[in-house]
């Protein structure tokens, strides 16, 4: 069951928060690599109690040259291809067709294609995560945070787990996940955005959204706005998503933090 929930953890995940991913390959000797695909971060994140590593890849080669890469090299090396329609709602099928699976018994690896309208330059981008089927000893039940961004931002809401996470000279934008109710994080973040010196700018109503037409799942969602002394930007998206009789195993509900920042000068 432990590796079950891992499964249905990194899925929902993805379900939430593909737009932000951006790709590469990871640096393990073991696994093979496509030829010209083009590594430009790697982070291990603790998630359902099991250590993933996550590496992020850009290629020039088309998403399926890159499926068929994975399903060629992998079953070669004794993997097998998990079948993700069975653990996901019928309603995001279009996105499990962005996503790949394969495990060896001991191990579980989870490709994922960021949808390539996000993207302007033509190349295809890739997340690959590898970890462990079963939990590791004394991990059931953790959220450590295990990679963060590196330049201080925003607070990491206490037990938050990162996702994902894109830097660069004049912006950043990172995810978590946790446990907590909406607004739990909500008054977190306006205590402590405060203390760093942003100052609230505006503050959107809550509002229930349906998780595309999925029975029995809703997220609440609500947009916090802030600014500083260098006219900068934070905006942090927040959503809490309810589980009822859809995915039992990954609990009641997780609440995702999205942080967007922009530097004006």
């Amino acid at each position: 069951m432990s590796g079950k929930r891992t499964l249905l953890a990194l899925i929902i995940i993805t379900l939430f928060q593909v737009s932000w991913l951006y790709a590469d390959w990871w640096g393990q000797a073991s696994t093979p690599v496509p030829y010209g695909a083009r590594k430009t971060i790697e982070e291990d994140r603790l998630i359902a109690g099991s250590k993933q590593h996550f590496t992020y890849y850009v290629t020039n080669e088309s998403g399926d040259a890159v499926k068929n890469f994975y399903r060629k090299q992998l079953v070669a090396s004794n993997w097998r291809e998990i079948n993700l329609g069975k653990n996901v709602p019928p309603a995001n099928a279009a996105v499990i067709d962005n996503m790949l699976a394969f495990d060896n018994g001991e191990e579980r690896i989870i490709i994922v294609f960021p949808p390539a309208q996000y993207f302007q330059d033509g190349k295809t981008r890739f997340t690959v995560s590898r970890g462990k089927i079963k939990e590791e000893p004394g991990a059931a039940g953790e959220t450590r945070l295990l990679a963060k961004p590196k330049k201080d931002i925003a607070p990491v809401y206490p037990a938050a787990v990162l996702i994902n996470l894109i830097e660069g000279p004049g912006g950043q934008s990172v995810n978590y996940y946790c446990k907590d109710g909406l607004a739990e994080v909500v008054l977190f973040y306006k205590n402590n955005m405060v203390l760093r010196g942003w100052k609230l700018e505006s503050e959107s109503p809550l509002a229930q959204v349906p998780m595309a037409g999925v029975k029995n799942t809703r997220a609440a969602v609500k947009e916090l706005v802030f600014s500083n002394n260098r006219n900068d930007t934070c905006k942090i998206g927040l959503s809490q998503v309810t589980f009822e009789k859809e995915l039992p195993d990954l609990g009641k509900s997780v609440t995702n933090i999205a942080v967007d920042y922009e530097a004006k000068h």
